[in-house]
C-alpha cells in the first residue's frame, strides 16, 4: 500500500483531460518532470503533481522512502482541449498561480537539458552508453539501473573519459546477465535434457546445435529423441542430424514411449525435442506437462527468440511453467541489430541463460552462455 499526497492540482474544469493526461514518476519531482518533458516535448502542460509514500517498507522501490508523480498533457492535446471548450489558454483558464507553476516547471526542465544523468548524480560520460542501451532495446528502467550500477562500481574520477565509461557500462551489463554452465555428466547415470518452447522459436535447430556442441566438447555420448510428431519435417530433420553426427535417434509419440526410448538408449546425455506450442494452447501444454512428469528431466530449457515482445515472453514463460523450465536458450539473435532485449528478457523471466544461438549454421552459430560475451553482443 502507498499513501498518495496531492502536492498541486490544476483548477476545476480539467476533468475532460483524463483521456489525454499521462503520468510520469521519478525518485524526485525534478526527475518526474524530466521524464514528462522527454515524452511530451517542450510545450507540456502540468495538470497535477503528487507524492507517494509507501506504508509498508517492503514495497519501497530500490530502498526509496517515497517517489513523485507528475500528470501532464502535450501541447497539441491541450490546444485541442481548449478549442473544444472554446476557451483561450489564458490566465483565466488556468489561473494565475497555475501558470506560474507551469512556467517554472518548463523553465527548470529547459535549464536541465536532456541529460537525465544529472538527476541521478552520475558522471556525464555515461550519457552516451545510456542512450546506446535505450537504442538497443533496453527499457528505461533497466538502462537506468545499469548506469547507476556502473557508477557505483567505479570512482567518479575514473569515469571522466569515454573509454572508461563504456567499459564500466559493459562490465555492469555483464554483471546483470545470469548464466549457467553446460551439463555436468555423471558417469553412473544418464542425463536427460528436454527442450520446450513456442512454435517457431527454433527448438529443433537449437537441440541439434546443442548435440553437436556437447559432442565437440567431449561432454559424453549424446542421443536424440523427438516427440514432435505433429511436424514430420522436424522428426526427419533431427534424424538426419543424428545420422550425420553418428548419434542414436528415436521418435516417440507418447510420454510412455519417450520414457522407454530414454531407458533403452545407450548415451550419457539424452536430448528430447518437444512439439512447439503456443502459450494459449492449454490442451497441448497439458500433454507436455504430463511428459515432463513422466520423464523428470534433469534440465528443461525454454527456447525463446530474442525479439519476443516483453509481454509475449512473460506470457510464454508463465504458460510453460507447468514444465518447470530452469534454463533459457535465446535464439535468432542474428535477426536483429538491437540486442538489448537480453536485459529485459532475463529480468522478466528470471531464468538462467544456458546457450545463445546466433544463426542457422550447426554447430558454429551456438555458444554456451557467457556474461562477458553476451554483454559484448548487447553493446555492439
Amino acid at each position: 500500500m502507498t499513501r498518495r499526497t496531492t502536492i498541486w492540482k490544476a483548477h476545476s474544469g480539467h476533468e475532460t483531460l483524463a483521456g489525454m493526461t499521462r503520468s510520469f514518476r521519478g525518485k524526485s519531482m525534478s526527475e518526474a518532470l524530466l521524464r514528462a518533458k522527454a515524452a511530451l516535448g517542450e510545450g507540456l502542460y502540468v495538470v497535477g503533481t503528487h507524492r507517494y509514500t509507501p506504508i509498508l517498507s517492503f514495497l519501497n522501490r530500490d530502498g526509496e522512502s517515497e517517489w513523485y508523480e507528475v500528470e501532464a498533457v502535450a501541447d497539441a492535446a491541450w490546444q485541442e482541449h481548449q478549442s473544444r471548450l472554446k476557451v483561450e489558454p489564458t490566465e483565466s483558464a488556468l489561473g494565475r498561480d497555475d501558470l506560474k507553476i507551469v512556467h517554472r516547471v518548463v523553465s527548470e526542465l529547459e535549464n536541465r537539458g536532456d541529460d537525465p544523468l544529472k538527476l541521478w548524480n552520475v558522471p556525464s560520460a555515461l550519457l552516451a552508453p545510456y542512450q546506446f542501451l535505450l537504442h538497443s532495446g533496453v527499457s528505461e528502467d533497466y538502462a537506468e539501473r545499469i548506469v547507476r550500477h556502473a557508477a557505483a562500481c567505479r570512482h567518479a574520477r575514473d569515469l571522466q573519459d569515454d573509454a572508461s565509461a563504456w567499459q564500466a557500462v559493459l562490465e555492469a551489463v555483464a554483471d546483470g546477465i545470469p548464466t549457467i554452465g553446460p551439463a555436468q555428466i555423471d558417469p553412473d547415470s544418464k542425463r536427460v535434457i528436454m527442450v520446450v518452447g513456442p512454435t517457431g522459436a527454433g527448438k529443433t535447430t537449437s537441440l541439434a546445435k546443442l548435440a553437436a556442441h556437447l559432442q565437440l566438447t567431449d561432454s559424453g555420448s549424446v542421443g536424440l529423441v523427438s516427440c514432435d510428431m505433429f511436424r514430420i519435417a522436424a522428426v526427419e530433420q533431427l534424424d538426419t542430424y543424428a545420422r550425420i553426427m553418428n548419434m542414436p535417434f528415436a521418435a516417440a509419440d507418447t510420454a510412455q514411449t519417450v520414457a522407454d526410448a530414454v531407458a533403452t538408449m545407450e548415451a550419457d546425455i539424452i536430448l528430447i525435442d518437444t512439439p512447439g506450442r503456443g502459450p494459449l494452447d492449454a490442451d497441448h501444454l497439458g500433454a507436455l506437462a504430463e511428459l515432463a512428469d513422466v520423464i523428470s528431466p534433469d534440465e528443461t530449457h525454454l527456447v525463446l527468440p530474442l525479439e519476443s515482445a516483453r509481454r509475449w515472453a512473460r506470457l510464454t514463460s508463465e504458460k510453460f511453467a507447468v514444465m518447470r523450465p530452469d534454463r533459457l536458450i535465446v535464439t535468432k539473435t542474428d535477426e536483429t541489430d538491437r540486442h538489448g532485449g537480453f536485459i529485459d528478457m532475463v529480468a522478466e523471466l528470471k531464468l538462467l541463460i544456458s546457450y545463445v544461438s546466433t544463426g542457422q549454421h550447426v554447430p558454429q552459430d551456438f555458444f554456451a552462455a557467457d556474461p562477458d560475451r553476451i554483454a559484448a553482443l548487447i553493446m555492439g
